[in-house]
């Protein structure tokens, strides 16, 4: 059962849980009319009944960095990456932020969504082999054909959030036509900080033409409680929008 409902996210609380504290209904913030456009998806994976929020849940965006899950299921189902320690040298060249100036694993690069990490993954694995895995994991439109190392960050590659709940279902489940021991391993990495390890999930932000303003923010995922295990996919547009502040907006909302 599919239910679309001013107050899904009021719901969404009254089901999840993600600690036995959190028994109050949070204030319904989540979608407030601030000029921003946006989606929220939520499914009980123990029912199957889910719960929506947002009129543009059907419309596809560009994944950014929360293909960075997809990417890491491919690159160690085609060896491309040896596992969660999978080291790649630093190589000097400037980046944005700190935390990706130095060597990473394929862990800490999911951690802190390392960009040149899963740009060389991607030349590593090429173009053709990634279409293909999108493909057979109905990962939206499969299209990676805008640039060899950047078709997620604005370019080709684009997903609705219906498309990103029934990915992130899959994986829980461990459904995906990939080796389960993969699909385990990638889970582990994105466990959120806190609750327990009852939060897991994953950023993406966009920019404007200049790359100067947040513009666009996702956050996928999955949150357990001693009500059971629901999958989510939310974002959120407009000029400030990014996927850290959409995740915490969320867990503000789930508390």
């Amino acid at each position: 059962m599919n239910r679309s409902r001013p107050l899904a996210l009021t719901t969404l609380a009254a089901t999840i849980a993600l600690t036995a504290s959190c028994a109050t209904p949070p204030t319904d913030h989540a979608l407030a009319h601030d000029g921003a456009n946006g989606c929220v998806l939520i499914r009980d994976l123990d029912t199957g009944e889910s719960w929506s929020r947002g009129a543009q849940c059907d419309k596809p965006k560009p994944p950014y960095s929360t293909f960075k899950i997809p990417h890491a299921l491919i690159g160690l189902e085609t060896g491309a990456l040896s596992g969660p320690g999978h080291l790649e040298r630093y190589d000097g060249a400037p980046v944005p932020y700190p935390s990706w100036a130095k060597d990473h694993t394929l862990e800490t690069a999911i951690g802190a969504s390392v960009v040149w990490y899963f740009e060389r993954l991607a030349r590593r694995i090429g173009q053709e082999a990634i279409r293909k895995h999108l493909k057979d994991m109905n990962y939206g439109n499969a299209d990676v054909s805008s640039g060899e190392d950047s078709f997620w960050l604005g370019g080709s590659l684009e997903i609705d959030a219906q498309g990103q709940l029934e990915f992130v279902t899959a994986l829980e489940r461990e459904a995906l036509p990939v080796d389960p021991a993969h699909q385990r391993a990638v889970k582990a990495m994105w466990v959120q900080p806190g609750h327990g390890g009852a939060f897991a999930g994953k950023t993406g932000s966009g920019y404007d033409s200049d790359r100067s303003v947040f513009t666009m923010g996702w956050f996928i995922g999955t949150a357990r409680g001693p009500r059971g295990t629901v999958a989510f996919a939310a974002w959120r547009e407009g000029d400030g929008w990014s996927g850290p502040r959409v995740r915490e907006e969320l867990r503000a909302t789930l508390h």
